[in-house]
C-alpha cells in the first residue's frame, strides 16, 4: 500500500513535466508568461521558462510537504495520517492541474477560459474546508495564529468555524467563475478570499479575548 501511494504521488508530480516535454517542440522561441485579470497576455519571454513552471508549482511544494512537517515544533502533525496524506494529495493534484492548464494556455497562445484558475481554487477551498475540523494544532497547515497555536481549544473552535466559512466561500467562488465575466469574477474572488482569511483570523482572536476576559 505504501509503495502504491508513492508511485501515485510520483505520477501526479511527473505529469506536468511529461506534458512540458510533449509540447516543447511545438513552442515558439518567445512565449506568453503572464496574463492579466481579463485573460489578456501582458508579458512574454523565452520558452525555456516553461520548465520552471512544474519545478516551482509542483515539485517544490511536494518536497516541502514531505520534509517540513517533520520539523513541526509541536510534533502533533502525523505525516502518515489520512488527513495529512489527503491534504498533500489534494494540494499537489491541484498544483499539477494548474500547471498543465497554464502550459496548455502557453501552447495555445491565449487563455481559453480565464476563470478556470478561480474555479479550481474554489473547488480547492471546498475540499480543504472538509479537512479543517480534523487538523491537529501544527505550524504548517490550517489557521495558524498565536492564539490557535497556543490554545488547542481555540484551534479546534476556529477550524470548525473556518470549515463552514471556507466551504461557503468556495461555493461562491465556483458560482462566480461560471456566471461572471473574468474581470468581475477576479474582483469577487479577491473579496471572498479576504473575507474568509480575515474572518478566520479574527474569529480566533475573538475566542482568545473571550477566554482571557473570562479569566
Amino acid at each position: 500500500m505504501q509503495n502504491r501511494k508513492w508511485w501515485f504521488e510520483a505520477f501526479i508530480v511527473l505529469l506536468p513535466f511529461v506534458y512540458t516535454a510533449s509540447i516543447w517542440p511545438h513552442l515558439p522561441g518567445t512565449i506568453p508568461l503572464h496574463w492579466n485579470a481579463s485573460g489578456k497576455i501582458d508579458r512574454f519571454g523565452p520558452k525555456m521558462f516553461v520548465w520552471l513552471l512544474p519545478v516551482i508549482l509542483v515539485l517544490f511544494p511536494y518536497v516541502l510537504l514531505n520534509f517540513l512537517p517533520k520539523y513541526d515544533p509541536k510534533k502533533t502533525l502525523d505525516v502518515n495520517s489520512k488527513t495529512f496524506l489527503f491534504f498533500k494529495f489534494i494540494l499537489i493534484g491541484f498544483m499539477s492541474m494548474l500547471t498543465i492548464y497554464i502550459l496548455y494556455s502557453i501552447k495555445a497562445g491565449h487563455m481559453t477560459y480565464p476563470n478556470f484558475l478561480t474555479l479550481l481554487l474554489g473547488l480547492l477551498f471546498i475540499v480543504l474546508s472538509r479537512l479543517f475540523p480534523n487538523l491537529p494544532p501544527n505550524y504548517f497547515i490550517g489557521i495558524r495564529t498565536p492564539w490557535t497555536l497556543e490554545y488547542p481549544a481555540i484551534w479546534q473552535a476556529t477550524h470548525r468555524f473556518a470549515s463552514k466559512l471556507w466551504f461557503a466561500g468556495g461555493v461562491f467562488i465556483v458560482l462566480s467563475s461560471f456566471l461572471c465575466p473574468s474581470s468581475i469574477n477576479f474582483i469577487i474572488f479577491l473579496a471572498i478570499v479576504s473575507i474568509i482569511s480575515v474572518g478566520s483570523v479574527y474569529y480566533s482572536y475573538r475566542l482568545y479575548q473571550k477566554q482571557f476576559n473570562d479569566h
